[in-house]
């Protein structure tokens, strides 16, 4: 009987579980590095937002939702230029790196949009109601990041 079919499968199998691991572990160590060393960009964002009065949440994020919504045909029509650039034969590198401008214009209208509506909101609030916001936001922002975090006001 042969047995190398078997041993050849079984070590193929080891290294593809070996492999997964070590995946695994990096993307963990990746993960728990960047919560550990975000410089606060993303975290300053979403804390801003966070920490919103939870109406004023739910409104952004609709008003959001359908800002996007309205940009999302020109952004697909984007998206296909991308990969017909990336397929064409001749290869366009400044055409490709037109569309990728094109690409991130968009992206930052998008954030220019969502920073707009939270400016809205802010000048709806009483005075009060945005002195106790900036209270929170600089409590959470003064907080060691990670797990065990009381959720926002409101959730």
């Amino acid at each position: 009987m042969d047995r190398t079919g078997t041993t050849g499968r079984r070590t193929r199998l080891a290294l593809i579980a070996s492999l997964g691991l070590n995946l695994l572990f990096v993307g963990v160590a990746v993960g728990i590095w960047w919560r550990v060393h975000d410089a606060g960009g993303a975290r300053s964002a979403m804390t801003l937002f966070r920490e919103m009065p939870a109406e004023a949440r739910h409104a952004i994020g609709r008003e959001l939702r359908a800002a996007r919504r309205a940009m999302a045909d020109d952004r697909r029509g984007v998206e296909a230029d991308i990969l017909n650039a990336i397929r064409a034969e001749p290869f366009d590198a400044d055409g490709l790196r037109d569309l990728m401008a094109r690409r991130t214009a968009d992206m930052e209208t998008s954030r220019a949009v969502a920073t707009d509506l939270w400016v809205r909101h802010l000048s709806e609030m009483a005075t009060a109601d945005r002195a106790a916001y900036a209270e929170r936001v600089a409590s959470r922002m003064a907080r060691p990041r990670g797990h065990g975090r009381p959720p926002a006001p409101g959730d």
